[in-house]
């Protein structure tokens, strides 16, 4: 499936997107995960399965949105860190495995197929388990500079 212009248009967002797209995101089957309006929440565009083309699987205010290198895409919203597996459509939360010290916020995922999280006292290695984020400098922040499709 491609984004064409008339997915996202003033109707749309009238009456299906709530709010403007803030991160966009598209998984390995084609379905677009859209960080919708900065407080509403991700929503998934997608045409096939039965589902309205307009689907909010997440409320809340969005701090990240990523596609790991295994093709699962993760998103911090609200106070939960939440994982779509590959192949499904329904989140789950991850939120204790990354031990969230107050609020969830930006998200990188790299190559080797680490997900780390602003906000988070752990990460999500490649292999799958999670181990202590290296403690940093008062005041760090995680920035992600670009982001690509795999989260480069």
């Amino acid at each position: 499936m491609a984004l064409t212009a008339g997915m996202i248009s003033a109707d749309t967002l009238d009456h299906g997107l709530p709010g403007g797209p803030g991160a966009l995101v598209e998984d390995r089957e084609g379905h677009f995960w859209i960080a919708a309006g900065g407080a509403d929440g991700v929503v998934l565009r997608s045409d096939t399965g039965g589902r309205p083309p307009w689907t909010v699987v997440a409320e809340g205010r969005v701090g990240g949105l990523q596609v790991a290198a295994d093709g699962d895409i993760w998103m911090a919203v609200g106070d939960d860190v939440l994982r779509v597996p590959r192949g499904t459509l329904q989140p789950v939360a991850r939120t204790a495995s990354f031990v969230v010290d107050d609020a969830p916020g930006a998200l990188l995922a790299t190559r080797t197929g680490d997900v780390w999280c602003a906000g988070c006292a752990a990460r999500r290695r490649g292999d799958g388990l999670f181990e202590a984020v290296p403690l940093g400098p008062d005041g760090y922040r995680l920035t992600p500079l670009l982001d690509d499709a795999f989260g480069n």
